[in-house]
């Protein structure tokens, strides 16, 4: 009989450890939609060449810095605007905001925009996208008539839905 009892015992106590060591529950991982973009430096200088000879179509000054984006939604946009209109009408500027950085995803550059205070698309079709260091040119034209003053603006850069 002593026998009997043991075996029973010892199958009780190893059923009771295989139900105990195994438990579970479920999580849930909550990701916010993350738009964001970043401009390299926070000012920028465009100066120009001396001329050699009298300029018939104006001086151009170039100047090229860096931008990063990162979103994990579909279907966006980089709109970039001037604050404030120029003051000189003889300076027309210019931008270009490639998608050439080191990451992946989807976007694409609409090339050269000239900038005013309404917002032009600069970057579209940006879906699920992580870009670093993209090349920001800018191009600034001064006409014949230009003032010899300076002239100086800020540019806003937002990510947008398309």
């Amino acid at each position: 009989m002593m026998k009997k009892t043991l075996i029973t015992l010892f199958l009780f106590s190893c059923s009771i450890m295989i139900f105990a060591v195994q438990e579970s529950h479920d999580v849930i991982v909550v990701i916010p939609a993350i738009d964001a973009i970043s401009v390299g430096n926070s000012t920028v200088e465009i100066s120009f060449p001396n001329p050699t000879t009298v300029p018939t179509e104006g001086l151009i000054g170039e100047h090229i810095s860096t931008y990063d984006f990162f979103t994990n939604s579909t279907s966006k946009k980089i709109v970039v605007s001037l604050d404030s209109p120029l003051t000189d009408p003889f300076i027309t500027i210019k931008a270009q905001l490639l998608v050439d950085g080191n990451g992946s995803g989807a976007g694409t550059s609409s090339g050269w925009q000239s900038l005013t205070t309404v917002p032009q698309v600069m970057v579209q079709s940006i879906s699920n996208a992580h870009y670093l260091d993209n090349t920001l040119q800018y191009r600034v034209t001064l006409a014949p008539g230009t003032s010899l003053a300076s002239e100086a603006f800020s540019v806003t850069f937002e990510m947008l839905d398309e």
